[in-house]
């Protein structure tokens, strides 16, 4: 979600895309809903905001009750807690966006304020694939055009989730690739043969920087596989892609030299460079 004042607000928008000097569209959707979030400082209470109730179990440990307990304190990234408004945005432009292409050349995925939209890429009208306060981005086709692999933080933090597609649009729900609430996944990247996953795993220490490492999940889900080991706590590594024959991984890593991040580097040395991982070798 983007802040907007105390507001936090997220809006489909219309839009106008362009590939060097050619319109390609411009589209027109309805606002979504914005959560109102309190001042800084501010009493939640007196604000708006309506926290989850959490019910006390009494008795013995009753597994069920205990669960149904949790999920009344569980925070819903769909259905936060607050009053709700809807505010309309309307813009031409949009920047930081990911775009990927079908693997038959006919259809654009891209992001826009934390939603999936797909576009004719002769130009037409933008459709919605996801909607809501969930924040998806990254898309990428799988090879034969089917799913699309992407990261979302609907399930309370950012992690890989495919979406079947079909006919330019969504088919069915999308479905977590992985499972975690701490070490978060981002940028997925297909094997050509569509089977697996590779995505960039990020640590952190005490600094929130951090750094990445490349991990490899199978397209149904599990806990993955390390594939590269993190220079650091800070130096970072992200942006995988995989070989068109499925052997090599290749991805951006800061090699700059001071053993961690710095804001003040030699621009005119060497700072980030592209890395290839042979995953026959090791």
């Amino acid at each position: 979600m983007r802040k907007f004042g105390p507001m936090v607000w997220k809006a489909h928008t219309s839009a106008v895309f362009c590939l060097g000097l050619g319109v390609l569209a411009c589209t027109k959707a309805a606002p979504e809903t914005a959560v109102m979030a309190p001042p800084l400082g501010a009493d939640p209470g007196r604000a708006g905001m309506d926290l989850p109730k959490c019910p006390t179990v009494a008795g013995g440990p009753d597994e069920q009750a205990k669960a149904k307990a949790k999920d009344a304190c569980a925070w819903k990234v769909d259905d936060p807690p607050g009053d709700e408004e809807q505010v309309a945005i309307d813009t031409t432009t949009g920047t930081w966006m990911n775009l990927d292409v079908s693997p038959d050349g006919q259809t654009l995925v891209f992001d826009l304020l934390g939603d999936l939209y797909t576009l004719p890429i002769a130009g037409g009208e933008a459709v919605s694939l996801t909607s809501g306060m969930a924040w998806d981005m990254q898309p990428r086709f799988s090879p034969d055009g089917k799913w699309l692999a992407f990261t979302s933080d609907r399930g309370g933090g950012d992690n890989i989730w495919v979406l079947a597609f079909a006919d330019g649009r969504a088919s069915g729900e999308a479905k977590p690739i992985t499972n975690e609430d701490f070490r978060l996944l981002s940028a997925p990247a297909w094997s050509p043969d569509g089977e697996y996953i590779v995505g960039r795993k990020h640590f952190t220490s005490r600094r929130s920087i951090g750094a990445g490492e490349m991990w490899l999940y199978h397209s149904s889900g599990g806990n993955g596989l390390k594939l590269t080991d993190r220079r650091n706590w800070e130096q970072n590594a992200t942006e995988p892609v995989v070989s068109p024959d499925g052997r090599y991984v290749y991805f951006t890593e800061d090699v700059s030299p001071g053993g961690g991040f710095q804001y003040n580097r030699d621009a005119h040395g060497q700072v980030y460079v592209i890395q290839r991982l042979d995953r026959r070798t090791g």
